[in-house]
């Protein structure tokens, strides 16, 4: 197996510790989690139909700085066809059409930040340093740092409301 497969391999399996790393926090608070088998934008669903997005990533000092930050990467990626063939290229995501919150999770610290989905939508990364200097979005990182563990923002989540005349059901 080539370094590069293996570096594949340990980013999955970092991935999936980190889902279940946050379940585990869910199934502590009294809720049931499910794991759908199918990748459909939300790693885990709670009992009550709240779907969650898991974002982790490890803390990274870098040589000119004494304190770290938390890199989480949050674009996808699209196949693009070009004159020189099919290449991958990163697209920004819209979490918000396909779960309700993101948790960031910072292993080394075992810090989670459980942010609405709404507020990271098209975001293509979020930098949480363990300082606010030299951060190019501050207002963004000052209102994902006030998710820091508020796992209380789930229980006050209410679906949206729809009436009656807004529902159209369409039957072929």
């Amino acid at each position: 197996m080539s370094s590069s497969q293996q570096s594949g391999i340990d980013r999955i399996l970092f991935g999936q510790s980190a889902v279940h790393r946050v379940a585990s926090e869910f199934m502590l608070r009294g809720y049931n989690v499910y794991f759908p088998s199918v990748d459909i934008g939300a790693d885990i669903i709670l009992d009550n139909g709240i779907r969650i997005q898991v974002k982790a990533t490890r803390l990274v000092i870098r040589a000119s700085r004494t304190v770290g930050s938390y890199i989480f990467q949050l674009h996808g990626y699209r196949l693009n066809s070009s004159t020189e063939g099919k290449r991958w290229r990163k697209k920004p995501r819209h979490f918000s059409e396909k779960c309700d919150f993101v948790v960031l999770y910072g292993q080394t610290e075992q810090k989670f930040w459980i942010v609405p989905a709404m507020f990271l939508d098209g975001k293509s990364h979020v930098m949480l340093s363990i300082e606010d200097h030299g951060n190019r979005c501050p207002s963004l990182t000052k209102t994902i740092k006030s998710f820091e563990n508020r796992w209380d923002v789930i229980e006050s989540f209410s679906f949206p409301e729809y009436k009656e005349d807004e529902v159209k059901v369409v039957v072929e």
